[in-house]
């Protein structure tokens, strides 16, 4: 609500760009994505601006031509899916007559309206670096014109007349900017100078902020590249830590019948690095798993075989070595069920040479140490049908 309050406010000055920062998974896109739908419903409403959104994802493209065109694509995209006004359709057009008298190395296959769809691929692919600069050169008033006419629903009335922000705003989310290579990351931060520096635009980007601040180091240095982003980014905001409780009531939403999730839920987030990506993943595994045992039609009783199942997850992601050793011997299972046993009603779990010489092998010892360990052990069921189904 607040982000997109910032972007709507009428009086908040454009270009402005917004940093939104945080580890793969932590949440960036549904953040974004909620911003969007706010955006939406306070749009020209209640002292605030009209704001028409526009998604792009860099990491889908590879050369920097593809980067621009992809972008402008997305952006044409958008205004055809929002239902464009016949004056716009018209700027469009003249936009793309004018770009293509500006410059002989465009391609003469270029295609212009097909109903609601733009391809202006073939129009950045065959320049040479000196001829990119006269194309930029016509290009970004013609750009910012289109902004003006999209954003604001009209055209500038005298040629000294500037775009007025108040009125309306192209909103640009940049999406997944960290799952590009470095050198990919540069080319967007280039690319996006032409939203950047023009009035009427917003830019939301979300990343991983180690993942840019490492791609900007390389080209200019550790002061130049913190110079680079402060110059950039007017508004920064750095996705919150995740942490057990919020996991735990993360795990609660998702999957509130699962009480053995929710009784070790701090192991798994802290398994999981306490990243709600992960801790889906870690969710559509164990339902694959389920559906791919219950296929098999054993005579075993679902309770028990969702409790072996959900407990099997657990401690693929916390002890993954133990997974290794029953897939080697499925017996170390029973041993350690013995020795769960055996040490019951143990309270302190400070485990002594003499406790641990009940347990012959020396390999399980690491295991037997950790009390959670060990109270995963013991809810698994003493099942050998099932053992071999699940880890065979």
């Amino acid at each position: 609500k607040t982000l997109a309050e910032l972007i709507g406010f009428k009086e908040n000055k454009t270009p402005l760009v917004i940093g939104i920062y945080g580890s793969w998974g932590a949440g960036k896109t549904t953040l974004m994505k909620k911003v969007e739908e706010r955006l939406i419903k306070i749009s020209e409403k209640d002292g605030f601006r009209r704001c028409k959104t526009v998604w792009f994802q860099p990491w889908k493209l590879e050369r920097e031509e593809a980067i621009l065109a992809g972008l402008i694509e997305e952006m044409f995209r958008a205004m055809a899916k929002g239902g464009l006004e016949d004056k716009v359709k018209g700027k469009l057009e003249e936009l793309i007559k004018k770009i293509y008298e500006s410059s002989s190395a465009i391609p003469e296959s270029l295609k212009v309206l097909t109903g609601n769809a733009l391809d202006i691929s073939a129009l950045f692919g065959d320049l040479s670096y000196k001829k990119k600069l006269g194309f930029y050169h016509v290009f970004e008033p013609l750009f910012r014109d289109l902004i003006w006419s999209y954003a604001q629903g009209m055209y500038k009335k005298t040629k000294d007349e500037r775009p007025n922000d108040e009125k309306g705003v192209v909103v640009l989310f940049i999406d997944d900017l960290d799952r590009c290579p470095k050198d990919r990351v540069l080319k967007v931060l280039e690319t996006i100078k032409l939203f950047i520096n023009q009035p009427g635009c917003v830019v939301v980007l979300g990343v991983a902020r180690e993942i840019i601040k490492s791609a900007l180091e390389e080209r200019y240095g550790a002061d130049e590249a913190e110079q680079f982003m402060q110059k950039i980014v007017q508004v920064t905001f750095e996705l919150p830590a995740k942490s057990e409780n919020n996991i735990e009531d993360f795990l609660q939403a998702l999957v509130p019948e699962q009480t053995i999730l929710l009784e070790h839920s701090a192991m798994i987030a802290r398994a999981l690095d306490f990243n709600p990506r992960a801790v889906k993943r870690f969710l559509n595994d164990l339902n694959l798993s389920q559906s791919l045992i219950a296929n098999l039609n054993l005579d075993i009783d679902s309770g028990e075989l969702e409790k072996a199942l959900v407990v099997w997850a657990i401690l693929g992601i916390a002890f993954p070595a133990f997974l290794a050793q029953v897939r080697k011997n499925q017996t170390v299972v029973k041993a350690l069920q013995d020795f769960a046993s055996q040490m019951q009603g143990k309270e302190d779990w400070r485990l002594t040479e003499d406790d641990l010489k009940q347990l012959n092998d020396k390999k399980l010892h690491r295991f037997a140490r950790d009390k959670n360990f060990i109270d995963l052990i013991r809810v698994f069921p003493e099942n050998d049908e099932l053992l071999k189904a699940i880890a065979g």
